[in-house]
């Protein structure tokens, strides 16, 4: 990746059912983080409620305006 990337990820909402490694109760962690180059912020939240956490605001507001 050649331009500045933050991937949110949610590490919230295990459900041992749907997948035998850790999950946000929809996808796999392992799978959000795939990806080679970006800059992973993990919120403990799950797969719905993580758009709404004020941790995955602030990260966004800082990765975009905070730059150094």
């Amino acid at each position: 990746i050649s331009v500045p990337t933050m991937s949110i990820v949610s590490i919230g909402g295990h459900l041992p059912t749907l997948f035998k490694e850790p999950n946000d109760g929809i996808v796999s962690i392992a799978s959000q983080m795939a990806l080679k180059g970006p800059k992973y912020a993990k919120i403990n939240a799950n797969h719905f409620e993580v758009l709404q956490n004020n941790d995955t605001i602030n990260h966004i507001k800082n990765f975009i305006f905070d730059k150094k």
